[in-house]
């Protein structure tokens, strides 16, 4: 019995038939092309979406604590805080000076996870020598509550209550630790109750935030 072969008019009728053309090949490649790009436009958009609900806590949080600048310093009210409880590690933060964009990147950081009726102020400050790390190390030390995470001692006190530029009554506590040459913590306000044993089982969140921001 012979053979029959299809003639190349047929052949290549039938491979744009079937969607292949001249370089089957080709077609491969430019479904991934458009399943990248695809994808591409995707992930853009979940960015673009992030960023907006990021942007709108951002900007809650702002008009409930209007006083808090986006510098990274300290607001007044928590100088404030600092100034009623002047002695210990109250009064070391009080004159210390902020590391603004580390504290700024750690207020960024702390957005997602936090009630916007609770403000979490960073405190990132250095300390220059063996002396000043000892000073705070005592004061921490010192400190009415503690508890450790990941082998480092935090010290936690209520600053009690006060007026803010808002001319609204809200609650303080200064939680703070010492890594190598930098003093770090937070004023941590609240327009509700507030008590040292919740704040202690949110401190871990807080310090690995803290810790992954300043790389």
């Amino acid at each position: 019995m012979s053979r029959t072969w299809l003639r190349p008019t047929r052949w290549a009728a039938l491979t744009v038939a079937l969607g292949c053309g001249d370089d089957p090949s080709s077609s491969a490649r430019n479904a991934v092309a458009a399943a990248q790009a695809a994808a591409s436009a995707q992930t853009a958009r979940a960015v673009e979406a992030v960023d907006a609900a990021a942007k709108s806590t951002r900007d809650a949080a702002a008009s409930l604590w209007p006083d808090v600048p986006d510098t990274g310093a300290l607001s007044r009210t928590a100088l404030r805080y600092l100034a009623s409880a002047s002695d210990g590690a109250a009064g070391l933060v009080a004159v210390g000076a902020q590391l603004a964009p580390a504290a700024q990147r750690i207020a960024q950081g702390l957005d997602a996870v936090v009630d916007r009726e609770l403000q979490l102020e960073p405190i990132v400050q250095k300390l220059d020598d063996p002396a000043a790390r000892a000073k705070v190390d005592a004061a921490i030390g010192d400190m009415p509550h503690h508890t450790v995470v990941d082998g480092v001692q935090i010290g936690l006190r209520d600053l009690g209550g006060i007026e803010g530029d808002a001319h609204v009554r809200e609650r303080g506590v200064l939680v703070l630790w010492r890594t190598e040459d930098r003093m770090l913590g937070f004023v941590v306000r609240s327009r509700r109750s507030i008590d040292i044993p919740t704040l202690i089982r949110e401190v871990p969140v807080w310090f690995r935030i803290t810790s992954e921001a300043l790389g």
